[in-house]
């Protein structure tokens, strides 16, 4: 596990960097998403984003974290709606959406082209 660890402490830095831009980046774009879901600003999208990420540390998870990811979502932002059936579906839609996203993603992701394979020389057991 330590040999997977980057090799100098620059690039170890930069990949925590980039680790966590990556997260406030999906964060920011969930959080704009549920925003345009529910009767709530920016900040309250991005709060419901939070919990609905936060449910993945859950011990106990779902398949496919139904239930437990609009949980976390309904969590943070009902005191923010008076309509609960609002909350419940801006959940459930947010994440459908993630989902969604996540098989478009990995679809489009078998279109990416791989090297051909090259020959690799094995060794003998009597070493040669």
């Amino acid at each position: 596990m330590l040999a997977s660890l980057p090799d100098r402490p620059g690039r170890f830095v930069a990949t925590l960097f980039w680790t966590w831009a990556n997260w406030l980046v999906k964060l920011a774009a969930l959080g704009w998403v549920l925003a345009a879901f529910a009767p709530v600003g920016f900040a309250a999208g991005v709060l419901g984003a939070i919990g609905g990420d936060l449910t993945t540390v859950l011990p106990v998870h779902a398949p496919g974290g139904f239930g437990t990811y609009e949980a976390g979502v309904a969590l943070l932002i009902a005191p923010l709606v008076d309509e609960p059936r609002t909350v419940l579906a801006a959940a459930v839609n947010l994440h459908l959406f993630v989902l969604g996203t996540a098989l478009l993603a990995a679809t489009l992701s078998l279109l990416i082209s791989r090297p051909a394979p090259t020959a690799t020389r094995t060794a003998t057991p009597s070493g040669d």
